[in-house]
Order: C-alpha cells, then structure tokens, then sequence
C-alpha cells in the first residue's frame, strides 16, 4: 500500500485543486511512460478538455513528478496515470512497473560419461 501524501504535498494539491477549478476544471489526467515524459489532460465536468494557462500546467506536472519516486524517465520500462477528480477529492496513481528479468541455468556436463575411462587413456 503505498504512504499518505506528505503534508507539504497535501498542501501543494489543495493550492493546485483551486487554480484548476477557477478555470472550470473537473478532471486532470496525466500519462506518463519512460520514453515520451508525460501528457497532461484538464476536462470539464463534461469530460471535454480545456486549456489551462502554461504556469498552471507546469505546476501540475511539477506535482505529479514529485508523487513518483524516480520522475518521469528513470527506471527500467514503465508506465503510469494519474487522475486527479477535483469534484471528489480523490487523487488516483496507477503506475506499471516493467523490469528485465533474466534466468540463469548452470550446467556442467561431463563429455566422458558414456565412455570406458581406459578406452581413453593413451
């Protein structure tokens, strides 16, 4: 289960959270993958999307960077979405974590086995 938000981030999203919502913002979804940083979706309470001014935007990102623990581009091979309900204050972080894992077999074979030791001695 992952830990609460910290406090100081509980205080960055209520800050966040009335921004959004001044510019009739409902819903923010941000995707993320290692390879293409992240893309940033605010939709209304009809799930069409808006814009929203740059500074704000970059302030979300900025926030969602900071709840994953290595940003946007470190790790192995993953991926993620945040969905953030204004309405319902409900903050949502479904992160896939893909890692390369391998197998290793070790055998040691003995080539002589199936012969008469003596047939082999010079």
């Amino acid at each position: 289960m992952p830990s609460p938000l910290a406090p100081a981030l509980k205080t960055r999203a209520r800050s966040l959270a009335a921004a959004l919502r001044e510019y009739g913002v409902r819903i923010v979804v941000v995707e993320y993958d290692r390879y293409s940083g992240q893309d940033r979706n605010f939709l209304n309470k009809d799930n069409q999307r808006l814009e929203v001014p740059d500074a704000i935007a970059k302030s979300i990102e900025a926030f969602f960077y900071d709840l994953l623990e290595n940003g946007w581009q470190d790790g192995d091979n993953w991926f993620g979405t945040f969905t953030w309900r204004l309405d319902q204050e409900l903050l949502n972080h479904r992160h896939h974590a893909c890692y390369t894992d391998y197998d290793t077999t070790d055998a040691t074979y003995n080539l002589y086995e199936s012969h008469n030791h003596a047939e082999l001695s010079p």
